[in-house]
């Protein structure tokens, strides 16, 4: 339909198997070239290793907003208002910090999350003035994703929703959003507390 064609050298595959004995798999052949293997790869801004695990993409997030850090130290030195300061940090270092927040964030383990928050605490101290906290920052990404799918009913994943209380509920553990629109918890369950959003 839109005249695609692979590239058999470009293209590689990466194989999730959390099996503890794997079987081999037979190659991919594509174009008569078998298709090279990856442990990792980068995907619009995002590393995904095999393993599902966040560690590479955290660090290359924060190796590049730290880099980002040297502008704002410097616009700091030319006493710019606090208001133009934090605009550039919410255009140039919080938008990296979240580009895949919706993703990564609950599986991430609390050393990189760590590393994240050190960044923004970097930043207020240059600002100086309290910014949105890594977790405040994931809820609200998190809140406006799910809000944007539920009103979406062309979007794949908008039955997911459909169990949800008005398809306007958001259900929390723990101070954590965790999706779960296939279990059949209610309002009145032990565990849940339900926010507005």
């Amino acid at each position: 339909m839109n005249n695609l064609e692979l590239n058999s050298l470009k293209t590689v595959e990466m194989i999730v198997d959390f099996m503890k004995d794997p079987a081999p798999l037979p190659p991919v052949i594509l174009c008569d070239s078998p298709v090279t293997s990856a442990e990792s790869f980068h995907f619009l801004g995002t590393t995904i290793t095999k393993e599902l695990k966040w560690e590479q993409n955290i660090r290359s997030l924060t190796k590049k907003a730290q880099q980002r850090m040297y502008f704002l130290r410097q616009l700091k030195k030319f006493l710019l208002p606090v208001k133009m300061l934090v605009n550039f940090y919410t255009a140039i270092i919080e938008s990296i910090l979240t580009s895949s927040i919706t993703v990564c964030f609950a599986a991430a383990t609390a050393k990189d999350k760590a590393k994240l928050q050190r960044v923004i605490h970097s930043a207020e101290k240059v600002i100086g003035c309290s910014l949105p906290s890594l977790q405040e920052l994931y809820v609200s990404r998190s809140r406006r994703r799910a809000a944007k799918i539920a009103a979406d009913p062309s979007h794949t994943g908008n039955e997911l929703f459909r169990n949800l209380v008005r398809n306007t509920w958001l259900w929390l553990v723990y101070g954590e959003i965790m999706f779960f629109p296939f279990l059949d918890y209610g309002p009145d369950s032990a565990h849940w507390n339900m926010l507005k959003f």
